[in-house]
């Protein structure tokens, strides 16, 4: 009897203990969900984007799904976390890498091989150094960062997109493997070493090794046929409220860099794996060594003291122990996920509404300029790709230790004008010239003390050799900075992916930009006028002037028009190379009408003041168009 009733109160003692675990769990629960509520719950209104969804995973098994607003607003079409399907943009990149390093652990690919070497049907085109696979893992192609005519409204011009078509996207603009900045073509190049490699499509490849081992079923590269299920993509308007866009497709060869669409139940699976070090029931993903390399995020950075990248991740949180994870936006979505390993948890959000950016075209260009984004409550693309993974942090992690002055670290002088390496990673002249003129560039300055201001924002003091932070506390791109010299060039950044590169003093739009719009079209002026009154030798050399600066502007405007449509999509570079060779002859006539006008008005006792005013003047318009055209490539890359 004693016996019974010892193991009775020893089963009401077991219960009451796992009801209060029960309790727990569930109070934890909660907590989850409020977080995902406060987080992103709160960002879907009639002022905010018009649907979202998001999880929150721990290593222990729970996992707390949310669905907010509406997937379609015209037709009422709630958000449902298990079925609604969103695109998740470059966060497509961190599946891409996945299934490199699958066939780096199988063998059948080197890191450090050229990435030539595996691909098919497409080509780098050669350098002095090869681009290496782990140099496009890192965002260290060297590409050109331009993505105008990569996305389709047209779903089967898309799908019919050839290799022939994608070869004139390859266009490296830097010597590999040095400078970071953010590369989607790299990526979309892994995507298609995936195919190559595996002898099926990307889609297909991804989907046997990712999506159905993890059983992702609502998961694919791109979207499906019936759209049923995928939520509408919004970008904000003009009046800042969502309008209803069509959605994008990627052409062949780019799916790799940004096509995957998922669902928050999906992405749940996903996570898990994810804090397991890709072990899921069945097997792993990875080696366990090879995880550990990808989530990595200390080896690339241009500053130990900086966040970075691993492969196909790239650092969140405190550095070098914090989080890792990946953003994405395409046409009309923003999505980001961030993993805590030490806090055993992981978390995934979307939304259907970004923030438009211009197609570096003609016509795209002036739509966006002459019909910009409005002002809203959201700036989804900042929110959810910068603030929310820091937002998240602060409520997972403890804070960051505070860090100290370096004391007797050695001072360098990091002053002068900087400009965003991402956004300069162009190689057609519309993009290159849109950046000089409308993105101000960022100014550090070095006060008496040593420390530093970037525009308005300061003092920056030192922590350590190359490293400044702010004393108080501040947004997780400006708190701290990192400055290093890469070869001749001098790089600044919050962050490995947000370099900026230092300007040369005479980087400026006023010179550059003047010396290719404002000079010639002077010098056409001048020298039509100065032949009115002219000898019949100096008409000649005048016209010559006239007639050469006058091409140089077609020739301009032609590069600023047609450039990259001629090249890119209609297979035409030749005509553009014609062109190109146009302006070398041009440039050849200038030089030598200048240069004979000079010796004319110099060398001749006769010549009166005026008329060595005028050579002096044409000489240096000529010189000033000649210095802005190579600094803007016109004539180089005449076989492009």
């Amino acid at each position: 009897m004693k016996a019974v009733i010892v193991l009775q109160r020893l089963l009401l003692i077991g219960a009451a203990c796992l009801a209060c675990l029960g309790a727990a769990q569930a109070a934890a629960d909660v907590a989850d969900g409020r977080l995902l509520d406060e987080l992103i719950g709160k960002q879907v209104s009639n002022q905010g984007a018009p649907g979202a969804a998001a999880v929150l995973v721990r290593s222990d098994g729970r996992v707390t799904l949310r669905a907010y607003g509406m997937a379609d607003l015209a037709g009422q079409r709630a958000v449902d976390a298990q079925t609604t399907v969103f695109r998740i943009g470059s966060l497509s990149k961190t599946f891409t890498s996945l299934a490199i390093l699958q066939l780096v652990d199988e063998g059948k690919i080197e890191l450090e091989a050229d990435a030539n070497r595996y691909l098919k049907g497409v080509q780098i085109p050669l350098r002095d150094h090869p681009v290496r696979v782990l140099d496009l893992l890192t965002h260290r192609g060297g590409f050109d960062g331009d993505l105008s005519f990569v996305g389709l409204n047209d779903p089967l011009a898309a799908a019919q997109s050839s290799d022939r078509r994608l070869q004139p996207d390859i266009r490296p603009v830097r010597a590999p493997g040095t400078l970071p900045a953010y590369d989607n073509m790299a990526w979309g190049l892994l995507g298609h070493i995936i195919e190559s490699v595996d002898g099926v499509p990307y889609a297909q490849a991804i989907r046997r090794r990712l999506f159905v081992p993890l059983g992702m079923t609502h998961s694919q590269v791109g979207l499906p046929r019936d759209l049923a299920q995928v939520a509408t993509a919004y970008e904000v308007g003009p009046d800042g409220k969502p309008h209803a866009q069509p959605q994008i497709y990627l052409r062949r060869g780019w799916q790799g860099a940004g096509d995957l669409s998922t669902t928050a139940a999906d992405m749940a699976l996903f996570l898990q794996a994810m804090l397991a070090q890709t072990a899921y029931p069945g097997g792993r993903l990875l080696k366990a060594e090879t995880f550990a390399r990808q989530t990595d995020t200390t080896h690339f950075g241009f500053h130990p003291g900086l966040r970075s990248t691993g492969l196909g991740v790239y650092a969140l949180g405190q550095v070098n122990g914090g989080g890792f994870g990946h953003g994405g936006t395409v046409r009309g979505f923003n999505a980001s996920m961030v993993v805590f390993p030490r806090q055993e948890v992981a978390f995934f959000a979307v939304m259907n509404l970004n923030s438009p950016a211009p197609e570096m075209s003609l016509p795209g260009l002036v739509d966006y300029l002459s019909h910009p984004p409005g002002h809203s409550d959201l700036d989804p693309t900042d929110y959810m790709t910068i603030d929310l993974p820091y937002l998240l942090e602060q409520r997972l992690q403890p804070a960051a230790p505070a860090a100290t002055p370096a004391g007797a670290a050695p001072q360098i002088d990091w002053s002068g004008r900087y400009a965003g390496l991402r956004m300069e990673s162009y190689d057609a002249l519309l993009p290159r010239l849109a950046v000089a003129l409308l993105l101000p560039t960022k100014n550090v300055s070095v006060q008496a003390d040593g420390s530093l201001y970037v525009n308005a924002t300061g003092p920056y003091r030192q922590r350590a050799s190359g490293l400044y932070s702010l004393d108080t506390p501040a947004g997780p791109l400006i708190q701290t900075l990192g400055f290093a010299q890469i070869g001749d060039t001098v790089v600044m950044g919050p962050h490995t992916l947000q370099a900026s590169r230092r300007l040369a003093w005479y980087e400026r739009a006023g010179l550059t930009a003047g010396g290719l719009l404002l000079a010639p079209l002077l010098m056409f002026v001048v020298g039509l006028l100065h032949a009115i009154w002219a000898d019949r030798r100096q008409r000649r050399m005048d016209m010559t002037v006239a007639v050469s600066s006058l091409y140089l502007l077609a020739a301009v405007g032609a590069e600023i028009a047609w450039a990259t449509r001629l090249q890119r999509l209609e297979n035409l570079g030749w005509v553009v190379s014609l062109w190109r060779a146009g302006v070398a002859l041009a440039l050849l006539a200038l030089l030598a009408a200048a240069l004979a006008t000079l010796v004319r008005a110099f060398a001749a006792p006769a010549q009166q003041a005026p008329g060595r005013v005028y050579s002096t003047i044409m000489a240096l318009l000529v010189s000033w168009t000649a210095f802005a055209a190579l600094y803007w490539h016109l004539p180089g890359r005449l076989l492009n």
